[in-house]
């Protein structure tokens, strides 16, 4: 028997070790991206953000966000309403004009021909 005959069932069971511990990675790589996630509890040990919630119980950063701009504006200290009354519509659509009018406190939609 040769030198080389005898390391080459060594070598064969060197490389399906390889071969198990690379797939034994993939395997819990995979495991971990795709299986079940645990619960997110919100409270105020893991976010300062405890309101308001999204329906999955996560915080809603784009309403705390909103609110937290709307703090203390009102339709008379708001710079936002002179500006949007003096450039109605700008390019806002059809579609965006009453959610903007409400947003801005206006009583009627701004007539869109009498702007500067």
């Amino acid at each position: 028997m040769t030198n080389i005959e005898a390391t080459a069932p060594k070598r064969r069971t060197w490389r399906w070790g390889v071969f198990a511990v690379m797939l034994t990675l993939v395997a819990a790589f995979l495991i971990q991206l795709f299986g079940p996630n645990p619960r997110i509890i919100v409270s105020e040990d893991t976010t300062v953000i405890t309101s308001p919630l999204r329906a999955d119980g996560l915080p809603d950063y784009q309403k705390y966000w909103l609110e937290l701009g709307r703090e203390g504006a009102t339709h008379e200290n708001n710079g936002a309403v002179l500006f949007w009354q003096a450039i109605w519509p700008g390019e806002l659509s059809q579609i965006d004009w009453q959610p903007m009018s409400d947003a801005l406190g206006f009583e009627q939609i701004p007539d869109p021909t009498n702007t500067l």
